[in-house]
C-alpha cells in the first residue's frame, strides 16, 4: 500500500508499506534513474519517453556518448506512435518535435537523429546524445558531479 500526503507548504510525503519499501529500497541494477524535474520541464508525452529511453542508454552516467538505435516500427512501438504512420511522418511530427524540446530543455542532452538506409528506405534509426561531461562547461560538470554523488535512497551524499 503507499499512501502520498501533500503538505501546505508543498512538501510532498510518501509513505510505503514495509514490504514494498524493502524491495524498492534494495535494488541496485534494472531500473533508470532520472530526475522528476527533468520530466516536469517537457510538455509532450513523446518527449517525455524519449528522454527516459536515452536516460535508460547513458550506462555511463555522461562519460561517454549514448545512442539508441532500433528499426523505424520499434521507434513507433516505443514512442506508442499512431500504427498508421510512415517513418517521414514519424521523424517530421514526433521525433524531431522531441528532440528539439528535449535539447532545448534538458541541459545535459544534445539529441541529433541519424538514419541509416537501405537504398531509399530508412531501416535503422539512432538518436545520439552528444553531451558528455567531458564537453560540459564547468557549471554543468559540477551539477552532473552533484547529482552522480547523492544517494537519493538515503537522502544524502556520498
Amino acid at each position: 500500500m503507499v499512501y502520498v500526503i501533500i503538505h501546505e507548504n508543498g512538501q510532498v510525503e510518501i509513505r510505503l508499506n514495509e514490504d514494498l519499501a524493502t524491495h524498492l529500497l534494495g535494488l541496485k541494477n534494472h531500473y533508470t534513474q532520472h530526475l522528476l524535474i527533468d520530466t516536469t520541464k517537457l510538455k509532450s508525452r513523446y518527449s517525455i519517453l524519449l528522454y527516459k529511453l536515452m536516460r535508460e542508454c547513458d550506462k555511463d552516467k555522461g562519460k561517454s556518448i549514448s545512442i539508441l538505435q532500433g528499426t523505424p516500427e520499434e521507434f513507433k512501438e516505443w514512442l506508442g506512435a499512431p500504427e498508421n504512420y510512415d517513418y517521414n511522418r514519424l521523424k517530421e511530427n514526433i521525433l524531431k518535435k522531441a528532440v528539439e524540446e528535449i535539447n532545448l530543455k534538458i541541459e545535459d542532452m544534445d539529441l541529433e537523429i541519424l538514419q541509416g538506409r537501405y537504398g531509399r528506405k530508412v531501416v535503422q534509426v539512432e538518436i545520439h546524445n552528444n553531451w558528455t561531461v567531458q564537453r560540459a562547461t564547468q557549471e554543468n560538470k559540477e551539477y552532473v558531479e552533484s547529482i552522480l554523488t547523492h544517494d537519493w535512497l538515503k537522502g544524502d551524499s556520498k
